[in-house]
């Protein structure tokens, strides 16, 4: 896990001009990615690390072409030479999923998961 954290920790120095001040491991969601938040003076970013370059090249592509669109995904900052890990603008904790495990199928989840159907469906 420390060569993870060394080169994400490379990435954003490359990035930003100097090193972050703290990264925290965030908790491993439905793939084999791994996630950090990187602290700088100017607030958060998400680093990705992610061993499936296909999969890293798919995910640059939808989100370069959502982004586009002006949807609300967050934008690409930087990508590594060896495509392997990325920084992403972070949107906080908060997502469709929080909400439907903690409130369940409720009108107001079920209007959350409408809205953002409704986005991508423009």
């Amino acid at each position: 896990m420390q060569h993870l954290v060394e080169s994400i920790s490379s990435l954003y120095k490359q990035w930003k001009g100097a090193a972050p001040s703290s990264i925290d491991l965030l908790p491993q969601s439905g793939s084999e990615r791994r996630y950090f938040r990187l602290y700088g003076k100017e607030g958060s970013v998400i680093g990705t690390y992610g061993a499936n370059i296909k999969e890293n090249e798919s995910f640059f592509y939808f989100s370069n072409h959502f982004n586009t669109k002006n949807l609300a995904v967050p934008k690409i900052l930087a990508i590594s030479d060896d495509r392997m890990f990325y920084l992403q603008q972070d949107f906080g904790d908060v997502s469709l999923l929080n909400h439907l495990e903690k409130d369940g199928f409720t009108e107001n989840v079920y209007t959350l998961f409408k809205k953002s159907l409704e986005a991508l469906a423009v």
